[in-house]
């Protein structure tokens, strides 16, 4: 039997989504066959027995199964932090929710960038590392959810830094004078050590 809009509930509320209405399998118990008897007056005929009346119809249909199909949503926070692709793995930073409070899954839309398994994504390149969220349905306290619609949010990769090396001062080159003296010094160096 196809559902009925939702109606306002006992508390006021809303339901939130189709309502099925529909009759179980099964039938009511007829009622049970009696016996009478047909009684004699005082110095009369002995009494007889005589026949019951017949037992009750049979009931209706005993059973209405009443079930409701909640609609769901997934919210799924913008992620703050920018990672570098020599970061290493990190994880979902916000993580998404059904408002069903079933679990959600994760995908990774831009594979050549980034992977993820669970909640861990691992930066592969610099770009955008665009991760969906999904929910593909269940029952919570009797309520059938179908699956959510795909939410997804990105996240930045950033090439690796070439590290600084601070502190460090490079070495001044030498111009045509200064190789001329270092050549002269090492010279004279050179004829002490022939002389001694």
């Amino acid at each position: 039997m196809d559902g009925t809009p939702g109606t306002a509930g006992a508390d006021g509320e809303t339901l939130a989504g189709p309502l099925a209405v529909e009759a179980c399998s099964g039938e009511g118990l007829g009622g049970a066959d009696g016996a009478g008897a047909n009684g004699g007056s005082a110095g009369g005929p002995s009494a007889d027995a005589g026949s019951g009346g017949a037992g009750g119809q049979p009931g209706q249909p005993g059973l209405v199964k009443i079930s409701f199909a909640g609609a769901q949503t997934l919210t799924f926070p913008p992620q703050p932090t920018a990672h570098q692709t020599d970061g290493g793995p990190f994880p979902i930073e916000f993580a998404a929710t059904s408002n069903a409070g079933l679990p959600v899954s994760y995908t990774s839309l831009s594979p050549d960038i980034c992977t993820v398994a669970g909640n861990i994504v691992t930066p592969l390149a610099a770009g955008t590392c665009t991760v969906a969220a999904d929910q593909p349905g269940g029952i919570v306290a009797g309520v059938t959810f179908p699956a959510a619609s795909q939410v997804v949010q990105r996240i930045t990769i950033t090439a690796a830094q070439t590290p600084s090396v601070s502190g460090v001062k490079a070495v001044p080159a030498l111009g045509t004078w200064g190789i001329g003296l270092l050549m002269a010094l090492f010279g004279v160096v050179a004829y002490r050590r022939r002389s001694e």
